[in-house]
């Protein structure tokens, strides 16, 4: 695995990467959700560190993928992410369903779809769009769409990705 500092910085730039191709759709579906209920939309905005591996879960002629992370994150504070995926590695794609747990117990969920690659050391790097298809506590009845880019270290399955987005509380 890259050092620290150049997993950073690889880090870093695929955020970049996902964040700036998907800026389009997060502002407009932000600027949509302001329009109806002003007072309710805050940005999310989070880092995170965890683990991956290969899951049991059913996804036919694709690999299952687990996900489990600690972070922080705006309007969450401490949380924990956990997804299920399937990865369809001849297309590079995958898809899959996550939760998001804060520290007080509410959670996010919902699904999501993206892409990967592989960087000059045989890690995998990826890019995501998560949609909130729902809360519970505090944030039930939550919608919203964030993007999440990563790194997963192929060698140690360590896994670190940068969440960017917003969340509509109803």
């Amino acid at each position: 695995m890259k050092s620290r500092n150049g997993f950073r910085k690889t880090l870093m730039f695929s955020f970049l990467t996902g964040a700036l191709s998907l800026t389009y759709v997060i502002s407009t579906a932000a600027g949509t959700a302001k329009a109806e209920n002003p007072d309710s939309t805050v940005p999310l905005k989070a880092q995170d560190a965890g683990t991956w591996g290969v899951g049991s879960h059913e996804c036919g002629t694709s690999l299952p993928v687990v996900v489990e992370t600690t972070g922080t994150a705006t309007h969450l504070g401490h949380y924990t992410y956990a997804s299920q995926e399937c990865a369809d590695l001849a297309a590079m794609t995958y898809q899959g369903e996550f939760t998001i747990r804060a520290a007080d117990g509410a959670t996010l969920f919902g699904t999501y779809e993206g892409t990967f690659d592989f960087d000059e050391d045989g890690n995998i790097v990826y890019h995501q769009t998560n949609t909130i298809s729902g809360g519970t506590g505090r944030l039930t009845d939550a919608s919203g769409l964030f993007t999440v880019s990563g790194i997963a270290d192929t060698s140690s399955f360590a896994d670190e990705q940068v969440l960017l987005g917003f969340i509509s509380l109803h």
